[in-house]
């Protein structure tokens, strides 16, 4: 007499049959289950109406039943050979308790082993993690970001309310949005958000795409300023050249010379180039006049106060 199988090993064996491939006939499958064909059928219609989405197919004598290649329940399936590639780009990766979260079920399930730490990646502050993925889903949903935020510049904290575009995650997070009070786009920093929340999908404002790119191409070091775009040289001498050209914003151009490199930029946010220009000292050479001035006006600063 054959064994009956219980309802909780049915389904056990039906999660496995799945896993190996996607598409069984009917009666293969309730043989490969061992419970009847009226016992699977059964159980195949509950597992439909819990969301499992199968397609079936009556082509007599045969039924076939199939799920999405790349679909398995409460999750997807990560194949034994893409786990190595997947914990390299997670190893690149701010670091977050997400992401240690996951890498740890990742090498716990594929029985896989945590690769010795070889990045220096910067560990995300807690507080700006917690508000990371509010202003990720006001992107990505076109929702308002209700936030309170402190205003260094104002040194005063209010509530705003933007519509995020981008975000841009490294040693700093930000993310540009519409600012609603000023109508305008803005740089923002999360780890200045004190409380956040959606405030829905009514009343979000999307940037005209050309408008958002030229904002993003022209922020220097997360500053952006309006006005008139003026075109800025900087000169930076060997061998310091070598390091600096590989560490500048991307809104800066480089000129490779013989004798070390010449950077452009055609932006109204001077001051942060000037920055730059200062920090590097006897090695930099401000070559253009309102550059020039804007770096002896921090230089002279600078000796001013000490």
């Amino acid at each position: 007499m054959s064994r009956r199988v219980g309802i909780a090993e049915a389904l056990a064996a039906v999660y496995q049959a799945f896993f190996d491939q996607k598409t069984w006939i009917q009666a293969d499958l309730a043989r490969e289950v061992s419970i009847s064909v009226e016992r699977l059928r059964e159980l195949l219609n509950t597992l439909e109406a819990q969301g499992w989405p199968f397609e079936k197919q009556n082509e007599p004598p045969h039924v076939y039943w199939s799920l999405p290649r790349d679909w398995f329940p409460e999750g997807v399936i990560i194949r034994a050979g893409d786990v190595p590639d997947l914990l390299r780009l997670f190893a690149r990766m701010p670091r977050t308790g997400a992401r240690d979260r996951i890498v740890g079920r990742i090498t716990r399930g594929a029985k896989a082993e945590a690769s010795t730490p070889v990045w220096l990646v910067p560990q995300v502050d807690p507080k700006e993690e917690s508000h990371l993925p509010i202003v990720e889903d006001s992107a990505r949903r076109g929702e308002v970001l209700h936030m309170h935020y402190y205003s260094v510049r104002r040194g005063v904290c209010d509530w705003r309310d933007v519509s995020v575009q981008r975000l841009q995650v490294g040693e700093i997070a930000r993310f540009c949005a519409i600012c609603h009070r000023e109508d305008e786009l803005r740089w923002w920093r999360v780890d200045r958000i004190l409380d956040a929340r959606l405030a829905g999908a009514g009343g979000f404002r999307t940037a005209e795409p050309a408008a958002l790119e030229n904002f993003v191409d022209k922020t220097v070091n997360g500053f952006f300023a309006s006005g008139e775009e003026i075109e800025s040289r900087f000169f930076v001498r060997d061998p310091e050249a070598r390091w600096v050209r590989q560490n500048l914003p991307r809104a800066l151009a480089v000129e490779t010379l013989s004798d070390g490199i010449r950077v452009r930029a055609r932006t109204a946010a001077l001051l942060p180039i000037a920055r730059i220009v200062v920090g590097l000292g006897a090695a930099a050479r401000a070559e253009t006049p309102e550059l020039r001035g804007i770096v002896a006006e921090l230089a002279r600063g600078a000796l001013g106060s000490s």
